[in-house]
């Protein structure tokens, strides 16, 4: 697959990657492969322009989906919510595995693989915002190695925007900005806890709508823990509908929780991603 990119005037080539946050192993593995041309010549590093300069950049040489395994018993055609030469976002639906767990490949990773070789895309697929099997919504693909840095980075320096929505029990009053560490139950595996010696985490909770005795709740997270929605509401004493990890009390197999927008930067440009999906009530 071969992407198409504008270099701003006075600046290298080289450094235009810097800026994105690429790895020097990265840039190294573009140029050495000369995968990096204009429209007439491969580019070498140092190379700059008096103006604002479109290049190319083809991934197929030095990656692709060859090795990776698609899987047609999972149909996400319909599901697909954004879709570039750099990013593939789905909008997952409940108890679908991202990727395998080891007992089935019936997933959302093998079934994008499954869909681009389809359409002769050879983008080699990386996760870059991954869901529990029970939560629904927003699930985001990078389809090349560029894409996939520049995104990590803003997530470990926490510069992504991440709003969820969930049902949750009972009247919750007002917006809160809830500072807890979060850590592994040692005592029950696939469990989290609040704990002193844990990560942490910062969530902000904003009331939606009452809906009989629950509440829509939006949730924006400054960090991302595993389960930390979850054990947030929970903490609070309102854990979310069908959450049977984190209330005992809970009934039916669906957790109502959902991944709904998703907002960063890409190359200069600011995108907007948003979940279809609403909370049952």
């Amino acid at each position: 697959m071969v992407s198409e990119y504008i270099i701003p005037k006075n600046t290298n080539v080289k450094n235009y990657l810097i800026l994105r946050h690429i790895s020097n192993k990265v840039i190294n593995q573009l140029f050495s492969n000369y995968a990096i041309t204009d429209e007439n010549r491969v580019l070498k590093p140092l190379d700059t322009f008096d103006f604002d300069k479109k290049i190319y950049v083809n991934y197929s040489l030095i990656e692709s989906n060859d090795d990776q395994k698609g899987n047609d018993k999972l149909d996400i055609s319909n599901d697909i919510i954004y879709e570039t030469t750099e990013l593939i976002a789905i909008d997952k639906k409940n108890d679908i595995l991202i990727h395998s767990d080891g007992n089935t490949d019936n997933t959302i990773l093998n079934s994008i693989v499954r869909y681009l070789k389809q359409k002769g895309d050879d983008s080699y697929i990386r996760c870059l915002h991954r869901l529990d099997v029970k939560t629904s919504g927003i699930c985001l693909f990078a389809k090349n190695i560029v894409s996939y840095q520049e995104i990590s980075y803003q997530l470990e320096s926490q510069e992504v925007y991440k709003r969820y929505i969930a049902l949750a029990k009972g009247h919750l009053h007002g917006k809160q900005t809830v500072n807890i560490k979060i850590g592994k139950n040692r005592h029950e595996s696939n469990v989290y806890i609040v704990s002193k010696t844990g990560k942490d985490t910062t969530s902000i909770v904003t009331p939606i709508k009452y809906v009989n005795n629950n509440t829509i709740v939006s949730v924006e997270i400054k960090t991302g823990r595993t389960h930390q929605i979850r054990v947030t509401l929970s903490y609070m004493g309102h854990p979310i509908i069908g959450d049977k990890l984190y209330d005992r009390r809970a009934k039916g197999n669906r957790l109502e929780l959902i991944s709904k927008e998703m907002r960063f930067i890409l190359d200069g440009k600011e995108i907007t991603l948003e979940s279809k999906q609403e909370v049952r009530v």
